[in-house]
């Protein structure tokens, strides 16, 4: 029961989960990097994330805006990982102006977990494929295979 004195409040009007869309598999954010070129390491890459779910499903006077969620709570895009990379998690906020002029206040924990699905291996192994076919010199590729026997 509340009376006068008390105040109801509300710690956030969403609670958010972002990340890799297994149905669609992967594709390059650009916006992300910065860069339109895709001659990079398929692991230095970023990739579109999407709202993998959200609670609740509609707050009055403040819509859900998946996309603009997205890219403020990874705005470096989605990235993969090996065991040899860093893979602490981190905490970060953000904040937004809304049309109106109203500000939002977010805040985002990235972390990491295996991936386990076996269209997402075989696309990240053929990319990587493909970048080393690509961008490693021919001698390079064959000493690198030599020393992997």
């Amino acid at each position: 029961m509340l009376n006068d004195k008390c105040q109801l409040t509300k710690f956030a009007d969403y609670f958010v989960i972002c990340g890799l869309d297994l149905e669609n598999g992967l594709e390059a954010d650009l916006y992300a990097d910065g860069v339109t070129n895709l001659n990079i390491p398929p692991l230095d890459r970023s990739y579109k994330s999407k709202t993998l779910a959200h609670y609740p499903v509609h707050v009055s006077g403040n819509p859900f805006d998946s996309y603009g969620i997205c890219m403020l709570s990874l705005p470096q895009g989605l990235k993969f990982r090996t065991q040899k990379h860093e893979i602490t998690p981190r905490f970060h906020s953000f904040a937004s102006t809304r049309d109106d002029g109203k500000r939002c206040y977010g805040f985002s924990l990235v972390f990491y977990e295996e991936t386990k699905n076996e269209n997402i291996c075989t696309a990240m192994q053929t990319l990587q494929s493909m970048y080393i076919t690509d961008n490693v010199p021919s001698k390079t590729r064959e000493q690198s295979l030599l020393s992997e026997c």
